[in-house]
């Protein structure tokens, strides 16, 4: 959590005149089951995780359930495949989980 407020380079440092203003959310994933394909995906619902053999490594991306803006299982994929560094045109592997959302205001 420190890291993510302090350390993440996608946005700004939190900085202390901040936290009065902030909401703490912690999310609490389920275990991660296989799926068959995107059929079986739900963004309102369900979180994804993609990943992809590439040489001898891996790519993987994971995406929370719930998050405005992505609406539809299209959205989701491409979001998650993107954020991995997938290329959706090779063969990749899909997981879904649910979430347990704890929110507490500062």
């Amino acid at each position: 959590a420190i890291g993510a407020a302090t350390r993440d380079p996608r946005m700004r440092s939190v900085c202390p005149s901040e936290l009065p203003t902030l909401a703490l959310e912690v999310s609490v994933l389920a275990a991660a089951e296989p799926i068959a394909g995107p059929e079986q995906l739900d963004p309102a619902c369900y979180g994804v995780i993609a990943r992809q053999v590439v040489g001898r490594g891996e790519r993987r991306g994971v995406l929370l359930p719930g998050i405005a803006g992505i609406d539809t299982v299209t959205d989701q994929l491409h979001v998650v495949l993107h954020k991995a560094g997938i290329d959706p045109t090779l063969p990749y592997q899909l997981e879904r989980f649910t979430v347990d959302k704890v929110i507490r205001k500062t």
